[in-house]
């Protein structure tokens, strides 16, 4: 069977797989789980041997040691992201008198400030226009 008749069969016109039907038909290799297994038998030993290192007068080992224990023990934290202004503002994201103010501010801060590089984008160009952002 050839694979462009295989594909039409396991996927819809939009490309999705059929109901009943899947990407990885064999599943997980079953290398990867006897791996996994073998690795969890070692799993007590570890955490002891982590628990050792943590307190370590090595400053740096001990701080690793004390992180990989938090994180198996709580899980990793969560990144957190800052959102600042960027330099492409999309028409209409912010009325004209708003975006002079900007711009009075940014060369009152800093008259050398060189905005050649801002770009005002029209409305469609924004990637979140078509949600309403």
């Amino acid at each position: 069977m050839s694979q462009a008749n295989t594909d039409t069969q396991t996927r819809n016109p939009r490309g999705r797989f059929v109901k009943g039907h899947s990407g990885n038909p064999g599943g997980r290799p079953a290398i990867a789980t006897e791996v996994r297994d073998l690795a969890r038998q070692h799993g007590p030993h570890a955490i002891r041997r982590l628990v050792e290192l943590s307190r370590s007068a090595d400053g740096p080992v001990a701080v690793s040691a004390c992180k990989a224990l938090l994180d198996r023990g709580y899980g990793r934290p969560e990144q957190g992201i800052t959102l600042s202004p960027g330099p492409n503002i999309p028409v209409g994201a912010i009325p004209p008198e708003e975006a002079a103010q900007v711009y009075a501010q940014l060369m009152a801060a800093d008259p050398t400030t060189d905005l050649s590089g801002v770009h005002f984008l029209p409305t469609s160009a924004h990637p979140g226009a078509a949600e309403g952002r």
